[in-house]
């Protein structure tokens, strides 16, 4: 659910597993030299709110890799849990970040907008409940003392079997088909003028 405490924990998990640069998943694909670039991505708009693994640079032959270090680093997390230090330093960050607004370009209009979107599309009671970020914040320091987000790991993205890998491979000869259609039409337009 689109709860504040969810969307947040979620976010927690983005940097802590991938944005940082003591991240996770990150480092093991690093470390395995699985793509040239790693980051997450993390959906709230949508009904179900989604996390995404994303590997720019990945080679076909490491695809069964990328999924491994995931699932692995992910199990061992929930087993051996997350650096107390790593969390309580990652919470500060994201409690800093909304006091200052300091990671958006939007107006404040626009940004409170925004965040009650998820809840006025999908007819979720009280759309201004995302609007008390502080509590879930507060609310979130609280758990960062206990398995919270080994827990919201193991229940949403460990057990959690509806999963997608997603390949995508680049068109090399996209830009020369496009040129040679844009030199055809100047070509033409040339010829009835």
């Amino acid at each position: 659910p689109h709860t504040p405490l969810n969307l947040l924990t979620l976010r927690v998990l983005d940097r802590i597993l991938c944005s940082s640069q003591s991240a996770y998943i990150k480092n093991a694909m690093q470390k395995a030299g699985v793509g040239e670039d790693f980051y997450s991505m993390v959906d709230e708009i949508t009904k179900v709110p989604w996390f995404g693994f994303i590997s720019a640079g990945c080679r076909e032959s490491d695809r069964a890799e990328f999924t491994r270090i995931i699932e692995e680093t992910l199990a061992d997390l929930v087993k051996n849990g997350i650096d107390k230090a790593r969390l309580n330093s990652t919470l500060n960050i994201l409690e800093f970040s909304e006091k200052e607004e300091s990671d958006t370009w939007k107006t404040k209009g626009i940004t409170y907008s925004l965040q009650m979107l998820p809840k006025l599309l999908y007819d979720e009671e009280n759309p201004l409940e995302q609007l008390e970020i502080f509590d879930a914040i507060d609310r979130l320091k609280e758990l960062a003392a206990t398995d919270y987000f080994e827990r919201f790991i193991e229940k949403y993205f460990v057990a959690n079997h509806h999963k997608n890998i997603v390949t995508v491979y680049p068109d090399t000869e996209f830009t020369a088909r496009e040129d040679k259609l844009i030199a055809e039409k100047c070509r033409v337009n040339a010829a009835t003028e």
